[in-house]
């Protein structure tokens, strides 16, 4: 699932039931943090993930526990802050 000129700024609740997602490029996004761990975290099938300049600004998120198949992840031109988490 790619986001594609959408000027996104909420994730959807239902992407959260999106089990068998593998691939989602949410990148040049205005994220808001709390949607990030509230709907990402449960997309357990996820393989790859950018989040590049998405404007995600903190911690990185603790949503990668349970993403355990998350082979590629793009976080770069964010402000993030942090140790990067070891499951990451």
């Amino acid at each position: 699932l790619s986001r594609t000129m959408i000027n996104l700024e909420n994730i959807p609740s239902q992407m959260g039931g999106l089990a068998r997602l593998e691939v989602l490029n949410i990148s040049n996004s205005r994220l808001d943090y709390a949607d990030l761990s509230t709907h990402l975290g449960s997309l357990s099938s996820l393989r790859q993930l950018d989040l590049s300049n998405s404007r995600v600004v903190g911690f990185i998120p603790s949503i990668f526990d349970n993403l355990s198949k998350l082979e590629d992840l793009r976080l770069s031109s964010n402000v993030l802050n942090g140790e990067i988490p070891p499951e990451i």
